[in-house]
């Protein structure tokens, strides 16, 4: 589907990064095509290029954000803010909403950013991420499409993380599945009661170095703990997962949401973070 807040093109032929996009972006100023490179907009095979005399080859894709965002609420990156929706790249160790402790959440922080634009504003999380995972948050500005998407949550909002494990999977790509129940400590774990809910999890491996794996991840239900669990249960745990995991000396988990996509009314929204925390890994394969 096509994404109105990016332009896509493959190149026919060998030529600069600059005189390409002045030949594909009519109707934008010189200046503003090359803000696109110094704001770091603008990707080739996925990879962010800011120089202007990058030489494309043929068959390269070129990837132009058109929607770029200074803003950050509490050093928070902003990927995405209309009068709808409002998208952010959540850090690990931050809570989505408050605890019993009353520590400092992503809703609260975001909560007091809107207002500072008017008082009467309000923003709602759609949906959350564990404290110890990091990635794209999505936020309503209106209880519509909060409910809309909530209702339809596993049906209709496809989700994207990327995990770095321990271990290689003995399949490329697979489906785990199982039911998932929760004991007194609050430790989620597998089981074939269908009285537990319901998980499935879709993994592709997309690259392996010594004993360690990037993996794809989609997921086809949202259970509290679920990838973490599945992936443990493939003896495959989450690098710096400190309740399903290993010990290690990784302070952050390496577990990130880095797409979501749905369709709302008319509109595709596509929201997706090109350059992910594990850049270095597939760099240095």
């Amino acid at each position: 589907m096509k994404n109105k807040n990016e332009r896509v093109f493959i190149v026919k032929e060998k030529q600069e990064l600059l005189a390409f996009l002045f030949d594909h972006l009519s109707g934008k100023s010189k200046n503003n095509i090359k803000n696109y490179l110094t704001n770091r907009q603008v990707l080739v095979n996925d990879h962010i290029v800011t120089k202007h005399d990058y030489i494309l080859k043929e068959e390269d894709k070129v990837y132009i954000r058109l929607h770029y965002i200074k803003s950050t609420i509490s050093n928070i990156p902003i990927i995405y803010e209309d009068e709808q929706f409002l998208v952010v790249d959540k850090p690990s160790g931050l809570l989505c909403i408050r605890d019993k402790k009353k520590r400092e959440n992503l809703y609260h922080l975001v909560s007091d950013y809107v207002k500072t634009q008017n008082k009467k504003n309000k923003i709602f999380i759609v949906h959350r991420l564990d404290k110890d995972t990091s990635g794209l948050v999505l936020f309503a500005k209106n209880t519509t499409i909060k409910e809309y998407l909530q209702k339809y949550w596993n049906d209709k909002v496809d989700r994207f993380y990327l995990a770095l494990v321990h271990g290689i999977p003995s399949k490329q790509q697979g489906t785990i599945i199982s039911y998932l129940k929760e004991d007194k400590t609050h430790r989620v774990y597998s089981t074939n009661d269908p009285m537990g809910d319901y998980a499935s999890t879709y993994y592709e491996v997309l690259m392996t170095k010594e004993n360690q794996s990037l993996l794809g991840i989609k997921l086809n239900t949202g259970r509290k703990n679920q990838i973490r669990v599945h992936l443990a249960d493939m003896n495959c745990p989450i690098v710096g997962d400190k309740k399903y995991g290993i010990k290690d000396q990784v302070s952050n988990m390496c577990l990130y949401a880095y797409k979501i996509s749905f369709r709302y009314g008319k509109e595709k929204y596509v929201f997706e973070v090109k350059d992910h925390p594990f850049q270095t890994f597939l760099e240095n394969k």
